[in-house]
């Protein structure tokens, strides 16, 4: 379907008359409907956009939910390492102490990236209020 825009024609030495004025009355409503739905569409447009980005920002923050729970797991998994390894060589401290350190730091970037994700979404979902 073609889209084709209507434009008053000039009606130049013609009298004028009730449907000559009724016509004119008519394509200034038009006029108003089309800046009316042009404006909605643009608006509809910012939305959609807005809710395309939520939704790409839920899906890294899921990524990322799914990552602390692998680092939790990987606590665990050390933690009970820890306690079944009791060997003259081997110190539990030391190695607790080494799994915080180098879980914490993972944890630390991990809560960060939560946190500025979970910003960017609540600032675009207070954009959509707006509309």
């Amino acid at each position: 379907m073609e889209k084709t825009e209507l434009k008053p024609q000039k009606l130049n030495n013609v009298p004028e008359d009730e449907i000559l004025t009724e016509i004119k009355k008519c394509q200034q409503e038009l006029a108003t409907v089309n800046g009316y739905n042009i404006e909605e569409l643009n608006k509809l447009k910012t939305v959609v956009y807005n809710d395309l980005q939520s939704n790409e920002l839920k899906e890294q923050l899921e990524k990322v939910d799914k990552q602390v729970l692998d680092l939790y797991n990987k606590i665990i998994i050390a933690r009970k390492t820890a306690q079944q390894d009791e060997g003259e060589e081997f110190d539990k401290a030391i190695f607790m102490e080494q799994i915080t350190k180098e879980f914490e730091g993972q944890a630390d970037a991990l809560l960060k990236q939560q946190i500025e994700l979970n910003q960017k979404i609540n600032g675009l979902t207070d954009m959509q209020m707006l509309f």
